[in-house]
């Protein structure tokens, strides 16, 4: 079990204990595999947890087949994505479940945590102050050239980028999404990344009993008036994505 699991949600996983979490993982199966994908600004090491059946593929052959990657979390003051990702993570490492193995078989799921620095300051921004998640045309940061090239050699076909958010007065759903809203994203990646998050996340979480809303979107008495976030602006992570053609 993850800290987080064992505090019975009393307490974030750290830095420290996720590292030897991931390597616990990695040495109690062979379907997983724990690498190092660079290094952040404070000189931590960045890691990349890959999962398939009945191990992981190598870059060459995964991306040439089906591949999926989860950012876990790139502000370092959001917790919950991480935690959700090493829980899948192991989840996936341990299945019987025949739909699972069939998925792992022809899928290599990735993920990647890369922002240690915020995480272990509970910031935002790295350990330079910088938001990760708008540098991703500039590229200044080696947190966002690392994950860059991970998508540039590993070819996902889909992204889940995770993040946390607090409630506010007509913005007080329990779980939001959205896709890329650049207008230069492919009409085809955005109708795909549009069916992903309505008819399949958004639709499982509303089936779990969550209530669920648009990333940004306003909305009184049921009724949607105004988006406030998630523009359209290639420099952040899921429109960077979707320009790179990566459903997310």
């Amino acid at each position: 079990r993850t800290p987080f699991e064992i505090s019975n949600g009393a307490a974030w996983t750290s830095v420290a204990e996720a590292r030897r979490f991931n390597q616990r993982l990695d040495e109690s199966s062979p379907r997983v595999k724990v690498e190092r994908i660079g290094t952040s600004g404070a000189k931590q090491p960045l890691q990349m947890v890959s999962v398939g059946y009945p191990e992981p593929k190598p870059v060459s052959e995964a991306a040439k087949g089906s591949v999926i990657l989860f950012n876990c979390s790139i502000h370092g003051d959001e917790p919950s994505g991480r935690e959700g990702c090493m829980q899948l993570a192991r989840d996936m490492s341990t299945t019987t479940n025949p739909s699972w193995i069939r998925l792992l078989k022809e899928t290599t799921v990735l993920f990647t945590t890369i922002n240690p620095d915020g995480w272990q300051a509970d910031t935002r921004g790295n350990a330079a102050g910088i938001d990760i998640n708008r540098d991703f045309l500039a590229l200044a940061t080696p947190e966002a050239r690392a994950l860059a090239k991970v998508m540039r050699d590993w070819k996902p076909d889909v992204l889940n980028d995770l993040h946390d958010f607090g409630p506010r007065e007509f913005y007080d759903a329990q779980v939001l999404a959205l896709w890329p809203r650049n207008r230069n994203v492919d009409p085809q990646i955005h109708a795909l990344s549009k069916t992903m998050v309505n008819d399949y996340s958004l639709a499982q979480v509303a089936s779990d009993g969550y209530t669920t809303s648009i990333y940004g979107q306003l909305v009184k008495d049921g009724v949607p008036f105004q988006q406030i976030a998630g523009d359209g602006q290639g420099r952040i992570l899921r429109n960077y994505a979707g320009l790179q053609h990566i459903t997310g």
